[in-house]
């Protein structure tokens, strides 16, 4: 009898310490990739638009309500944020991706650089800026969203600028 209580105890234990967990929908392996890039250019290409035509009521809905945006804090950047007078600091934005992954249903990430463009206050002629960045996309059910966005004015590394010019798209600095 006390082997069988034994026995019962270690099977309990066994089937306890399973290492298989269950998925969820957003977190299952399962996606059309294709789709999902398709989804997070199209999220770009509505920001870029948005800021072209200083219009604020485009970005309903691309970025999640527990967004965190983090701007360089470049003297250029700066600049740009203290004489801003639109909806937007910048007159309009070229986002260039060079590298876009999907992990799974729920989280997906995007690095690359942008070309930012504003008018100082005592110019008549743009100015540009760059910034490299980094944006976290989380999809909770509704499909992708902004979630996080770190950006830097920092220069990138050597790979980075190989790795632009190899995709095209070649950093301008």
């Amino acid at each position: 009898m006390k082997n069988l209580i034994y026995l019962s105890l270690l099977a309990c234990w066994m089937l306890s310490c399973s290492t298989e967990k269950p998925q969820d929908k957003n977190t299952s392996l399962t996606i059309d990739k294709e789709k999902a890039i398709a989804q997070i250019d199209s999220l770009r290409d509505l920001y870029m638009r948005a800021v072209k035509e200083q219009n604020r009521s485009l970005l309903k809905g691309l970025a999640s309500p527990e967004a965190v945006t983090m701007y360089p804090a470049s003297s250029d950047w700066l600049q740009m944020k203290r004489e801003a007078t639109k909806a937007f600091s910048y007159d309009s934005l070229q986002i260039v991706p060079l590298e876009i992954q999907i992990i799974n249903n729920e989280w997906a990430y995007e690095l690359g650089y942008s070309n930012c463009f504003f008018t100082p206050k005592d110019s008549s002629s743009a100015r540009m800026i760059h910034d490299t960045y980094l944006l976290i996309f989380r999809n909770t059910g509704n499909g992708f969203q902004m979630y996080r966005e770190l950006a830097s004015g920092n220069m990138p590394d050597d790979e980075w600028i190989k790795k632009a010019n190899k995709l095209g798209r070649p950093y301008p600095y």
